[in-house]
């Protein structure tokens, strides 16, 4: 058995038993500040996952790349992507500073 598993029967027989905290450490010889401190921790939400998820953009709108201060080109968001790299494939865009 885990640490994680043993507080956590240990916070479920707590709880079940419907008395104080303090009172159910002090029969079970446990910590009430440990018992305090699994608690938070068990309860604590999963870490969150840093994985790519896929979106998929469906507008009706127009996506507006705007070349210069007078050039604006509208296009469907999903060409968006494709129209950029085919003006960076002719050397046709470059990064402001």
């Amino acid at each position: 058995m885990t640490k994680a598993q043993y507080w956590q029967q240990h916070i479920n027989d707590w709880k079940e038993s419907g008395i104080a905290p303090v009172l159910y450490c002090a029969q079970n010889g446990i910590k009430p500040n440990t018992l305090h401190y699994w608690r938070r921790k068990l309860s604590l939400p999963a870490p969150k996952s840093n994985k790519l998820v896929p979106v998929m953009v469906r507008s009706a709108a127009p996506a507006r790349v705007l070349l210069g201060s007078q050039v604006a080109i509208e296009l469907p968001v999903e060409s968006v992507a494709e129209f950029l790299m085919a003006l960076k494939d002719k050397g046709l865009l470059h990064a402001a500073s």
